[in-house]
């Protein structure tokens, strides 16, 4: 349901949907009525917007807007400070997901599939930065969730803690260099 009502103010949040099937088809292969619920609440979303749009606007679909087009246009991040701290993050975020993915087969059986919801999730949010339409940095929140939690695997794992330190130095330096270049 949540999903749908924030893909009607953000379009491409919708993508999270394959998050949700993955977490059913995981969790819930054999139990058919949980696979029906998600399309139920974004029927019941898509009937809600249409109700509201009749009683609003007078028409049936009012938003043309809706469908927001995806956009390879980076120029928005030319300046030398986002630049700096956008590459640290996302080389910190690519090295640190295929950490955790090279290291899934070592983890418990019973919790790998709580491992691959969350490279799903990781990779739905990294998609969904790449090709959303307005790049003003939003885009970036819907890394943080994956960013923090396959961060704070990736520090229990580690041994040395200069390292450590070191990692999260770099996360906390990195807006601040934004911020002042």
């Amino acid at each position: 349901f949540w999903i749908g009502v924030a893909s009607l103010f953000y379009f491409w949040s919708i993508l999270f949907f394959i998050a949700v099937l993955a977490a059913l088809i995981y969790f819930y292969q054999n139990d058919f009525k949980n696979i029906i619920i998600p399309f139920v609440a974004l029927i019941t979303v898509a009937i809600l917007y249409v109700v509201f749009n009749i009683i609003t606007t007078d028409t049936f679909l009012g938003n043309e807007n809706y469908l927001q087009p995806m956009s390879f246009d980076f120029s928005v991040y030319n300046d030398l400070g986002k630049v700096i701290s956008l590459t640290i993050f996302y080389t910190l975020f690519v090295w640190i997901l295929f950490y955790y993915i090279r290291t899934i087969s070592d983890k418990p059986k019973k919790l790998r599939p709580s491992y691959n919801l969350i490279i799903v999730y990781a990779i739905i949010a990294l998609v969904l930065a790449v090709i959303s339409d307005n790049k003003s940095g939003a885009e970036e929140f819907f890394i943080f969730v994956p960013f923090a939690l396959l961060m704070a695997n990736f520090l229990e794992v580690v041994s040395e803690k200069w390292f450590k330190e070191a990692l999260i130095s770099l996360i906390i330096l990195a807006p601040i260099v934004d911020l002042v270049l």
